[in-house]
């Protein structure tokens, strides 16, 4: 009787050792289907990142080329209607620029001032016996160092119509100056060189022209 107690102990014992510990229907075992989740979460994770990435280079490329539309009708309107306003003082045209559609795509009139899409402020006025400016004020983000090179690029690609570019930071102290001679002839490296306090810092552009 012992020995078939013992006999049928042994053979259940050694049916449960052939079955796999914690499985579902299918045969996988938790310890797999952990695994395969944290797979999933890893490339989830690497999607998402890779999709927020090629989202800001999207909004990027569209600031460049909206705030290119904007300088270029900016600088064709004070050519072309410069005679038509009293230049007895300081004048301000952003609520101008909005009425005759010079802002570009993403770029909206807000409480008389102009704001990107990334909710920097843009200026357009002139200054009595100076000359007309844009004035930009670029909030640190992590895209200013590649506003700031996409702003100075620009500028570069209208160097014909402007006399300088000036580079504040917070501090109020201003970068040396990109005249128009060094604008023509700045490289990526240099660009870059004078963008790099823009990652940490407020910065203030302008562009001068007559």
């Amino acid at each position: 009787m012992n020995k078939l107690m013992t006999k049928r102990l042994t053979g259940q014992l050694s049916l449960h050792s052939r079955r796999p510990l914690m499985t579902n229907e299918s045969g996988r075992s938790m310890v797999e289907m952990l695994g395969v989740l944290a797979i999933v979460g890893v490339l989830s994770a690497g999607a998402l990142a890779g999709f927020n990435r090629a989202m800001m280079m999207h909004k990027l490329n569209k600031w460049t080329d909206s705030f290119n539309y904007f300088l270029d009708h900016a600088l064709s309107f004070s050519i072309n209607y410069s005679d038509t306003f009293n230049y007895d003082g300081d004048l301000s045209f952003e609520q101008t620029a909005n009425e005759l559609g010079l802002l570009g795509d993403g770029f909206t009139f807000r409480d008389g001032k102009i704001y990107d899409e990334f909710e920097n402020l843009f200026e357009f006025y002139y200054v009595k016996n100076e000359n007309f400016r844009i004035r930009y004020m670029l909030y640190n983000s992590d895209l200013s160092m590649r506003i700031c090179e996409k702003f100075i690029y620009i500028a570069q690609q209208h160097v014909d119509n402007i006399s300088r570019v000036y580079l504040y930071t917070r501090d109020g102290e201003p970068h040396e100056a990109f005249l128009k001679d060094r604008l023509k002839n700045a490289n990526l490296s240099e660009i870059h060189e004078y963008c790099s306090s823009c990652t940490d810092s407020l910065c203030f552009f302008y562009i001068f022209w007559q």
